[in-house]
């Protein structure tokens, strides 16, 4: 990924998808006032407003009342009165310090200025994937490669193609993506980033500081803990992060440094918390109220990321093996693909 056209390309394609995401937005902007009625045997059907409320009264009861973050009632002391009822807060305690400034702002601007926030992280998110599939290249992207021999044919140029095929999809999995939850309802160009704005979630947030730790991690920083661990509000998806976090700290022999900035960052992060007004006993009571396989349209937009980059590292090492083994064999000299150092590409 070092030529100028490459790099022109990537530039044009960020700026596009970010553009068709900046109507998504535009559209989803009317729902974010909306609500939505929930149905269960134990307390029949309520109305609620967005997700969105959960954070916005989880962070005044943070400051009012930290003993009742976690709890369902909606006429607590310090709570958001909102009418419909807002939503029950379920993330991880040290999350509410993001959003103690929001409370600056009535709700609906807090809401739409979050959404604004993280509509301008997708530039930060497009520039580190960028920078990232650089680093992970070991063979240049794009035709004409001079490692792939026979390129008169037809599977060679599919194969000196496919490293941009797949860092295109990586950028369309982070940026928009545009995949229809029914033909009746996709009247916009992303179901999952419409939701992300309609319910001000924060996964664009979360994308962030992931896109982030790997970065980190291939430059062998010793924050690269802290951005992963920063991603944990929803544990969840972080924990699927880990195999590709895991696998790119061992590519640049950086595995313990990982862990190590890991593991004390997730100490600095959560035991304060956990100790503050029994903020951790009512986190863990909350994990097991609600499924946690239950996965909404809008936490694909994490988990399409890392998927699709997973794939992209995976695709590079096999390449990367593959190269050396043919040079290996055409010195006569048997090298094992796992004896070779492996470099970074600034």
């Amino acid at each position: 990924m070092k030529s100028t056209k490459v790099k022109a390309f990537f530039v044009i394609l960020a700026v596009f998808l970010i553009f068709l995401n900046f109507l998504t937005l535009l559209n989803a902007l009317p729902a974010t006032s909306g609500s939505y009625i929930s149905c269960n045997k134990s307390t029949g059907c309520i109305r609620y407003s967005r997700d969105f409320s959960a954070y916005y009264q989880a962070a005044l009861r943070l400051i009012n009342n930290p003993s009742s973050v976690y709890q369902k009632a909606n006429n607590l002391t310090g709570s958001y009165h909102a009418s419909p009822s807002p939503q029950n807060y379920r993330y991880s305690p040290y999350f509410l310090l993001f959003m103690i400034p929001f409370l600056a702002f009535d709700y609906q601007t807090a809401l739409v200025a979050l959404d604004a926030i993280q509509f301008a992280l997708l530039v930060p998110i497009a520039f580190l994937l960028f920078k990232i599939m650089s680093q992970l290249s070991s063979i240049e992207i794009g035709p004409g490669n001079p490692t792939i021999s026979n390129h008169g044919t037809r599977h060679s140029r599919f194969v000196a193609q496919l490293p941009l095929v797949l860092s295109t999809f990586v950028f369309v999995c982070a940026l928009l993506q545009p995949f229809p939850y029914s033909k009746a309802t996709y009247e916009f160009w992303s179901w999952s980033y419409f939701w992300v704005w309609a319910e001000g979630q924060p996964r664009v947030l979360q994308t962030f500081f992931l896109v982030l730790s790997f970065y980190l991690i291939l430059r062998r920083s010793r924050f690269s803990g802290v951005a992963l661990a920063l991603s944990s509000f929803d544990p969840r998806i972080t924990l699927m992060a880990l195999p590709l976090a895991a696998f790119l700290a061992w590519k640049v022999k950086s595995l313990r440094k990982t862990l190590i900035s890991s593991v004390v960052s997730i100490f600095v992060l959560y035991l304060p918390a956990f100790a503050y007004a029994n903020l951790g006993i009512q986190f863990i009571q909350s994990v097991f109220e609600f499924d946690p396989f239950n996965l909404f349209v809008y936490v694909w937009v994490p988990i399409l990321t890392i998927a699709s980059l997973s794939v992209y590292a995976l695709y590079t090492e096999l390449a990367r093996r593959r190269i050396v083994t043919n040079e290996a064999k055409s010195k006569h000299i048997g090298a094992s693909p796992e004896i070779v150092e492996w470099k970074n590409v600034n």
